[in-house]
């Protein structure tokens, strides 16, 4: 069941980017965002991990962006053991803000946001904080984020910010899985 719910968030995405982008040449950007995954509910135990999202986003409007994005959480550790968590995720995005002149440069102040397919891999430990011996896992849920940043564009078609997002994989079998991520922002500007 998940599976079809996850499918069809995927397919909404694809054909939202077909239907909405400007085939005129609107403008658009690749993003790269490394960041810490600052574990939330439903991760106690759980340490920080570095986490690396990259976005591709096509303008439909002059404050409006629609497109993709994947992240990957590298191996959040639980505490005294040998346990961890990897994350994987795809998730349409879109993304709301204007551009403002300041100086010779110009500030994007954006709120994006999305949902998709969340991957998580659990590797066996040695045992968990009770004691209990913990088995490996892999599931794929359904989850969503949200957050706010700012750009700087700089001559040249690039630009550079910071970004803060909160993710939740919404689980049907267990306690949902959530974290905070802020992260540097670097990106391609193209047309």
């Amino acid at each position: 069941m998940k599976m079809k719910y996850g499918a069809g968030l995927i397919l909404a995405g694809l054909l939202s980017v077909t239907v909405f982008a400007d085939p005129s040449g609107a403008p658009g950007e690749f993003d790269v965002n490394p960041g810490i995954a600052l574990t939330g509910a439903g991760a106690q135990g759980y340490k920080n991990s570095f986490s690396l999202d990259a976005a591709y986003l096509k303008a439909i409007h002059q404050v409006a962006s629609i497109g993709w994005e994947a992240g990957y959480i590298f191996g959040s550790k639980l505490d005294g053991t040998d346990t961890s968590d990897k994350i994987i995720h795809v998730s349409p995005e879109i993304k709301f803000g204007p551009t403002f002149p300041v100086q010779n440069l110009f500030l994007n102040t954006y709120v994006i946001g999305g949902g998709g397919l969340y991957y998580s891999h659990q590797n066996s430990g040695t045992a968990d904080l009770t004691g209990a011996p913990v088995s490996s896992f892999d599931h794929v849920n359904g989850g969503w984020n949200i957050g706010a940043g700012v750009g700087i564009n700089l001559p040249g078609f690039w630009s550079i910010g910071v970004e803060v997002r909160r993710h939740e994989i919404v689980s049907k079998n267990s306690t949902d899985f959530t974290w905070t991520t802020p992260a540097l922002r670097l990106a391609l500007l193209f047309s």
